[in-house]
This record gives structure tokens, C-alpha cells and sequence, in this order.
């Protein structure tokens, strides 16, 4: 009696885990979030009460009813407690700083002759379009544009 029961448990096994396959019945979310007001971005339907999550995806939306009913056992289970659930934020994007080319001006101080200042410039013009003041002078800076 012992060997036919033994040739059937391979069957039974795989008859069990078959049958949510062909039911076409999903596994439970790993994640259900309810009792909240989640942003869908839709705009038929832009907030709901629940979600789940099965693995990295959200997989459905709905009711905290109809969410609550498809925790499993080993389904986390998260009260918002009325609070808004928005989707991660992806901040993919970059600030482009196009400068052109610039030469800085040596002056000797912070108040330079007027001649200076012509020699300085007329060495610059030929290379440069833009013209920045600058100054070499000990403990001085040049004034930040």
C-alpha cells in the first residue's frame, strides 16, 4: 500500500503547485500599502486608497478593501494612515554651465592706472572675448562675478 501512495506524491505535488497557474490566480504582493491617498498620475482615477507590490513593480491599485484581500500570510501589510503616497522621485537631470572663454586681467592692485588697463586690455582683445578683472596684489582677491 505504501509503494502506489508513494509513485502518486510526485503527481499530488505537482498537481497542487500547477493548480494557481492554471486558475491563472497571481501570488500575493510582498508589500501592501492601504488606508492612504496614493498618487496614480491617472488621470481618470489620480488617487487611490491602497496598492500592492509584488518584487520591484506595483502591480495593482484599488480599495483598501480589494488590496487588503489579496495579502498573503507572509504579505507586509503598511498603514499610511491617511497620508499621501506619492512614486519615487527620479531627480535624473543636469545643470549645464556653458561659460566662454575668459582671461583674467593682471593688475598690479585693485586700483590700476588707466594705463594699465589699456596695456592689459590690448594684449587681451586679440585672444578673448570676454574680460574679467583680476588682481596679483598680496592679501587681495579679485571680486567674485
Amino acid at each position: 500500500m505504501a509503494r502506489p501512495l508513494a509513485r502518486l506524491l510526485p503527481a499530488i505535488t505537482t498537481a497542487v503547485l500547477l493548480v494557481p497557474l492554471v486558475s491563472g490566480q497571481q501570488p500575493p504582493p510582498d508589500v501592501v500599502l492601504v488606508n492612504g491617498r496614493v498618487f496614480t498620475a491617472d488621470a481618470r482615477r489620480p488617487y487611490v486608497e491602497a496598492l500592492a507590490i509584488r518584487g520591484d513593480r506595483v502591480v495593482t491599485v484599488g480599495t483598501s478593501a480589494q488590496i487588503t484581500a489579496l495579502a498573503g500570510p507572509t504579505t507586509m501589510r503598511i498603514d499610511v494612515g491617511g497620508r499621501v503616497v506619492i512614486p519615487g522621485i527620479n531627480d535624473a537631470h543636469y545643470h549645464l554651465f556653458v561659460e566662454p572663454p575668459v582671461v583674467s586681467l593682471p593688475f598690479e592692485s585693485m586700483d590700476p592706472t588707466w594705463e594699465d588697463v589699456k596695456t592689459a586690455l590690448a594684449a587681451a582683445i586679440p585672444r578673448w572675448r570676454l574680460i574679467m578683472p583680476s588682481c596679483s596684489a598680496p592679501g587681495r582677491r579679485t571680486p567674485g562675478f
